[in-house]
């Protein structure tokens, strides 16, 4: 299936703004959201989420 075209690209944001954000943000507002930054070297960033699923 060939899928990179402007159409399929709209559909994903669309489907992504519509379904995802809504969902992201009620999270956010019960402060059930764990933010990890991912611009660190992978071994950093996996102990990082290693610490807050330990710490959960």
């Amino acid at each position: 299936i060939v899928d990179d075209n402007m159409d399929t690209l709209k559909k994903r944001f669309d489907t992504h703004n519509n379904d995802c954000i809504p969902i992201i943000n009620l999270f956010l507002n019960e402060n059930k959201c764990i933010f990890i930054n991912a611009n660190k070297n992978i071994q950093d960033v996996w102990s990082d989420i290693q610490y807050v699923f330990t710490n959960m």
